[in-house]
């Protein structure tokens, strides 16, 4: 089959063609409309090549050792790569699989058509589909033309700092055993095909938007919902639950393999989100949210969790080899309002009132579409946030980067990248003139706890 041996899902020693007729149509039906979706194309193809194309792996945060790095030319697919891609594509279908007797088994239980048929259909292909990458990246003869060994142990050379009349050495992060792979899932000495499994979790992200993982319950074997954990800039780094709109889309893109299925679901909550959010706020929203696999989360996605968390926590994973974590969890570093949502009502408590308590900013409070017409044309009349730092000003939405008082908790932009200033028990220390000016400005505008509360949460957002 295109040159490569496809290997048994973990732990598989029985065909899906010992389910029912209908359950195994389901199945069959779901992969080959998943498998010629542009996005497993791509994937494939570069699993065929060998080694990931550049702009793909810049947009992955396990990218770290590509500065010299041979990946840095490969820019486009050698010759084949697709060919062979396309080839596993069409000569596939489900019966060349082997999964696990206790999986189909409980694929084969679930109702056709309902909530829990959909996750385990989910899990049967999420399975399918890392087993594939897996298969092509051990076995399959790749195309690459150049030295791929070369490229996967590159190890960037330290950077050479200059500290006064000394220099020191700050060396970079060790590269992973394979440059396809999800910066969470590198433990390959603990996987069941070592290196190659790397590659399975890689193709999950480029794929579905996330490593498939499902919340196991108390005995650690059930699939009560869906999560994902993406690896991509600009994407959110913690474990997150697809909406209900997304779970449909994938649930009628299964069955009819029309992406048009998926831009109508995302069309009807284009609409709720205009009933439910403000204009400005709505343009916070970023690009990809509309799209189909891979599927994204952005700030209308509610239900997160740090990952160690999820899995200590919450028993959220798919299988519980794929990750080892520490006892304690790892200190999570700065944090921002699009990773963590929840913290948006105490960053505009403290914009508009830093005195005020966590459960203050946490009240009830009318939405934006509660206030009166002059309320909101006064609102959009407040005065702008200017962020300085190193000289440099910047128009931009401000949160602060914690949901905590602690002694020195350091302040973020949305993306959590601009360093605004501190604060210390319930004393604001601004970060320049500038937003002290500013802060100053809106506290004047802002009479009592309660108008502060009531204030729109994208008044001080910028256009």
């Amino acid at each position: 089959m295109s040159g490569f041996t496809l290997l048994p899902v973990s732990g598989g020693t029985m065909s899906p063609q010992t389910l029912d007729p209908d359950q195994f149509e389901a199945l069959d039906k779901a992969l080959s409309h998943l498998l010629a979706t542009e996005a497993a194309t791509q994937t494939l193809a570069q699993l065929m090549d060998g080694l990931p194309l550049l702009d793909v792996s810049k947009a992955c945060l396990s990218a770290n050792n590509l500065k010299g790095s041979p990946l840095k030319t490969h820019t486009k697919l050698c010759s084949g790569s697709l060919e062979k891609a396309e080839k596993l594509i069409t000569d596939f279908n489900a019966t060349q699989l082997q999964y696990d007797p206790a999986l189909l088994q409980e694929f084969q239980r679930a109702e056709l058509g309902s909530d829990t048929f959909l996750i385990r259909l989910l899990e049967l292909v999420a399975r399918a589909i890392h087993c594939i990458a897996v298969s092509v990246d051990k076995t399959a003869e790749k195309c690459h033309d150049g030295n791929i060994q070369e490229a996967i142990e590159y190890h960037t050379p330290p950077e050479v700092i200059l500290i006064g009349r000394n220099t020191r050495d700050y060396p970079y992060p060790e590269p992973p055993a394979s440059p396809s792979c999800h910066a969470n899932y590198t433990q390959h000495e603990q996987y069941p095909n070592g290196a190659s499994e790397l590659a399975g979790f890689w193709a999950e992200d480029q794929i579905f938007g996330g490593v498939v993982l499902f919340d196991r319950g108390d005995c650690g074997t059930e699939a009560k919902s869906v999560w994902l954990h993406s690896s991509k800039h600009s994407w959110t780094t913690r474990i997150w639950k697809p909406l209900e709109w997304q779970m449909r889309a994938m649930k009628r893109f299964f069955e009819t393999g029309r992406l048009e299925d998926i831009a109508e679901e995302a069309d009807e909550r284009e609409k709720e989100l205009a009933r439910i959010m403000s204009a400005r706020q709505r343009k916070f929203l970023r690009e990809p949210w509309k799209g189909g696999f891979p599927f994204f989360c952005d700030m209308d996605n509610p239900e997160r969790h740090d990952d160690w968390d999820a899995m200590k926590l919450h028993n959220i994973y798919k299988d519980e080899w794929e990750r080892s974590l520490p006892d304690s969890k790892p200190d999570s570093g700065p944090l921002d309002t699009f990773n963590y949502p929840e913290l948006q009502s105490m960053a505009d408590a403290i914009m508009y009132a830093p005195d005020i308590t966590y459960e203050d900013a946490n009240a009830s409070r009318p939405t934006s579409r509660d206030r009166t017409e002059g309320e909101r044309s006064e609102s959009k009349k407040r005065k702008r946030i200017e962020v300085v730092r190193e000289g440099q000003t910047h128009n931009s939405r401000v949160s602060p980067a914690d949901g905590q008082i602690r002694d020195e908790p350091r302040w973020t932009d949305g993306d959590g990248r601009i360093l605004i200033g501190q604060f210390d028990g319930k004393t604001v220390h601004y970060a320049n003139d500038n937003m002290k000016e500013a802060v100053e400005h809106e506290k004047d505008r802002v009479t009592g706890l309660r108008e502060a509360t009531d204030a729109p949460n994208d008044s001080y957002s910028q256009r």
